[in-house]
């Protein structure tokens, strides 16, 4: 048997939602009682009691007004339909013929000539209108008997002792005898009359006028409730329903071909290439592991998940014999992979243990100007980079320089950008800073080549990194110069300049659900105090259906309305602890009552179970078991969408989501790979006693065993794998860390995304092709020499850094850089430089690195900051590293 509950949210108007009547809110009051019904929570049990008594009678009374606002806006469009049509009805009537036709044309024919439709296609529109208000009004009335049924059943006659409140009536007949009084029940009788009318007017038939109070009883859009509110079973197809079926086959195939033309397309040329021997260096199983790359390369640009598509193509390869077991799995047994995912662990106990906050502080100070500031917060930044993940320290940093850049008056966004730049330049200076860097050490390990000492790579990184700090300085306030505090009091800010120094706000929608606020004007109640930008936070109003978007501070407020507001994260937190009103959930989800809940806010990364999707049936689709009640797309939606039209949006990668979210969400998927970056805006009480238990040294305890590790890996005292599996023992057994927390952090999917790609690269290597693109490279650019090889990899590495993981480029590419290297006679190091030199720039686009995403996020930048700050950078870069590393590796 469906719930109840459950059936309403899969099958309710979404932007009726407000409207409903909040059945699973009242069933968990109900439980709160059942809960405490006892002597000694008798106080609880009555508090719960009058609790939903209250909302029961607020949840008639705004089903009721809903309903009736409805009905007399049918009824009015209806009379509409009505004079339109008596008006085509006197155009027959003139004299003149040509006069007639052209004033018949403006009535009848207007859908021909514009967007507005015919007065037939308006009718029809009506009439399912109406049938979705006869559906609600009958799901309404089904909850409210159902609601009132099992509270008797359960806590009807015990109410917890209370003598007094044994001699209450029964609350399911005086639901029963009363429900008839609401207009909403009697919704089949109320519009019977206007149904005959409005079919008539959709058939252009003669009728006469119903009564002003009688509407109509429509076609339904879905099967009535049945009792019990099981689906009803689809009737035997008859003919031609089996032919209607064929045709959705037909067309669903034909949607299946189109949308994967491109994999189509590239499997014909592959084959026909195969078949005439394009080259003869590559063989039929060369063809295969193209085709397979392409594919790979293909799903990747598509934003399929990268650890399935790398684990996918090395699983095809391994399965049709291209590859055997070992080359296919070997880096299950790399000791760098493992390096890498226990690299994870080191950085999450650092962030939790807070030493990266307090190492911060010291460095900071009261800078006066940009570029004392910028080297100021680029200092430790540097540090730090060493030797914890680059995530890592921008997680721990943006609350810190946030706080500090609203202290010093410079607009955040002037850091955020820098820094998110520096860390992915400045992690290539040790070869276990970044995972690109332990991929190419992997490689070289795997091709029996000896690898890269600990800081090789120490000279032509802090050379970048030096460059790189000196072009932001001198670029970012120009490029970003509406970031820019006022300079000239003399100068009035520009609407772009206005709009660039607001936070970046959150979608929003809040209801009026008590008396406090009910009947006061907006600009005396307590919500504007709330909101960060006062009334310019305020979109517009929704009362019962109605929009009104004048919302000025006079505006008064009623029970039931529903503001829809743009506004900030902090002010929602404070919205949340406001009395009298509530977030909306925008994913269709009902909220529970007197459920422990925190405000979470998250970045969505493509690994995410709802980036694909819409956000309506979110919480049932994702496996977070959280509502949205906020939304912040990547890219601007255009227009002001009003409540339910918001579930519609499809979520991207990047999107930010506040999730009204249970205690263990936090501690769960703070390292997850689901999200860039999760941020905890409130703590439940179960967290604060549950919460972080670490000791007082925790934080200066961590640093010193960290700056140990790096010690012992930068001095060769000890490999980076045991190196680093010491410094987590040393850390669970100092009690700065728990076991369970270091095994949450590893992220396993980034090791699947490696083990993938090392696979599929063997195979490019293995089969030929490598050798093949490796000759291309060498015959079109043997003009320009070394320097034109060094740079053709650098930017084909950029190039495909902006659609394509890090670690997976660096793997594809190696065995092509491997063979320029043995062609043109290059050191081997020297051409591996360039390439991991190359793989930490990508700076062309905030969806090409977590860092940048998590950056773009936090301050009202937009889409092309990055590309015009990262073409220039990139070049630069280019410029300075390859002769770094023609220097440090040269030929001998």
């Amino acid at each position: 048997m469906v719930k109840f509950g459950d059936f309403i949210e899969e099958h309710f108007v979404p932007e009726w939602q407000p409207y409903y009547c909040s059945y699973t809110r009242l069933k968990g009051w109900i439980n709160e009682m059942e809960a405490n019904d006892s002597e000694s929570g008798s106080a609880m049990y009555r508090a719960a009691q009058q609790t939903f008594l209250e909302e029961l009678k607020q949840n008639l009374g705004r089903v009721d007004a809903f309903y009736v606002t409805q009905e007399n806006k049918a009824q009015a469009d209806y009379q509409q339909l009505c004079r339109e049509r008596a008006q085509l009805k006197d155009a027959e009537n003139i004299d003149d013929v040509a006069t007639a036709r052209i004033f018949r044309r403006s009535y009848s024919n207007s859908s021909r000539i514009g967007d507005d439709p015919s007065i037939e296609e308006k009718a029809d529109s009506l009439l399912e209108r109406l049938a979705k208000l006869n559906d609600f009004a009958h799901t309404n009335a089904e909850g409210f008997r159902k609601i009132t049924k099992k509270f008797e059943k359960r806590v009807g006659r015990s109410v917890a002792k209370a003598p007094e409140s044994q001699a209450l009536p029964n609350l399911n007949e005086l639901m029963l005898g009363n429900l008839a009084r609401y207009s909403f029940s009697n919704a089949s009788t109320r519009l019977q009359p206007l149904q005959a009318a409005l079919q008539a007017l959709a058939q252009n038939q003669e009728l006469d006028e119903p009564s002003n109070e009688s509407p109509l009883l429509p076609r339904p859009l879905r099967p009535h409730l049945t009792q019990d509110f099981m689906p009803l079973l689809h009737p035997k197809a008859s003919e031609a329903g089996l032919y209607e079926k064929v045709g959705w086959l037909a067309l669903s195939g034909l949607r299946l071909v189109w949308s994967n033309a491109v994999l189509i397309l590239v499997t014909i040329v592959v084959a026909q290439c195969a078949f005439l021997e394009l080259s003869p260096q590559l063989t039929v199983r060369s063809w295969f592991v193209i085709w397979v790359a392409l594919v790979a390369l293909i799903l990747l640009a598509q934003g399929k998940e990268t650890d399935g598509v790398m684990m996918g193509a090395t699983l095809l390869l391994n399965v049709t014999g291209i590859l055997t077991l070992k080359e296919a799995w070997a880096a299950f047994a790399n000791d760098v992979v493992l390096a890498v995912a226990s690299l994870g662990g080191v950085s999450s106990v650092l962030a939790e243990t807070g030493v990266i906050d307090a190492a911060f502080a010291p460095f900071l100070g009261k800078p006066k100007t940009y570029a004392v500031a910028l080297a100021r917060v680029a200092l430790p930044t540097f540090v730090f980079n060493i030797g914890i993940s680059n995530t890592c320290v921008m997680s721990c940093l943006m609350p810190v320089v946030e706080k500090w850049s609203s202290e010093i008056g410079i607009h955040q966004a002037l850091f955020f950008l820098p820094l998110s730049y520096l860390l992915l330049v400045s992690g290539v200076v040790a070869m276990f800073s970044t995972s690109t860097n332990l991929v190419c050490q992997g490689q070289l390990r795997m091709h029996d080549i000896p690898q890269f000492s600990q800081f090789a790579l120490a000279l032509p990184g802090c050379m970048v990194s030096l460059m790189t700090l000196l072009y932001m300085i001198l670029v970012v306030p120009i490029v970003l110069k509406r970031f820019r505090k006022n300079s000239s009091a003399n100068c009035p800010d520009s609407p772009k300049t206005a709009a660039a120094a607001a936070p970046r706000t959150f979608s929003v929608y809040l209801q009026v659900v008590g008396n406090k606020i009910a009947g006061r004007k907006l600009e005396g109640s307590e919500l504007l105090a709330q909101l960060s930008g006062g009334l310019s936070d305020v979109c517009h109003c929704e009362r019962y259906g109605e929009i009104q978007k004048e919302i000025r501070g006079d505006f008064e407020l009623h029970l039931d309305d529903i503001l829809c507001l743009q506004t900030t994260a902090e002010s929602i937190v404070r919205l949340r602890q406001t009395f009298g009103v509530r977030l909306l959930t925008q994913d269709q989800s009902e909220e529970k009552a007197n459920a422990d809940l925190e405000l979470v806010q998250v970045v969505l990364d493509r690994q995410s179970d709802l980036v694909g999707h819409r956000l309506e049936g979110a919480k049932r689709r994702g496996k977070y078991g959280c509502s949205v009640v906020a939304f912040r797309p990547l890219k601007p939606v255009r227009g002001d969408l009003t409540f339910g039209l918001s579930s519609s949006v499809e979520v991207c990668q990047g999107d930010s989501v506040i999730f009204d979210a249970p205690p263990e969400f936090y501690s769960t998927y703070r390292d997850s790979s689901d999200f860039v970056l999760v941020r905890s805006l409130t703590t439940t009480s179960n967290r604060q006693e549950s919460g972080n238990n670490l000791p007082d040294y925790a934080a200066p305890v961590s640093g010193a065993i960290v700056l140990a590790m790096i010690f012992l890996v930068g001095t060769q005292t000890l490999p980076l794998l045991e190196a680093v599996l010491a410094a987590l023992s040393a850390l669970i057994m100092s009690g700065c860390a728990t076991l369970d927390s270091v095994m949450k952090s590893v992220k396993l999917r980034t090791v699947c995304v490696i083990v993938g790609a090392f696979g599929l690269g063997t195979a490019i290597g293995k089969e030929g092709v490598a050798k093949v693109l490796a000759d291309l490279l060498l015959y079109l650019l043997s003009p320009f020499g070394s320097v034109g090889f060094l740079a053709a990899i650098f930017l084909a590495t950029v190039a495909l850094g902006v659609v394509f993981h890090g670690t997976a480029v660096v793997i594809l590419m190696f065995p092509v850089c491997l063979q320029v290297a043995h062609s043109s006679s290059l050191p081997v190091h020297q051409v591996m430089a360039v390439l991991c030199m190359a793989a930490t720039c990508q700076l062309l686009s905030p969806i090409s690195y977590q860092t940048n995403l998590m950056a773009y996020t936090a301050a009202a930048y937009e889409f092309g900051d990055f590309t015009k700050v990262g073409v220039g950078l990139v070049a630069l870069n280019a410029l300075v590293a390859i002769p770094m590393c023609q220097y440090c590796f040269p030929v001998l």
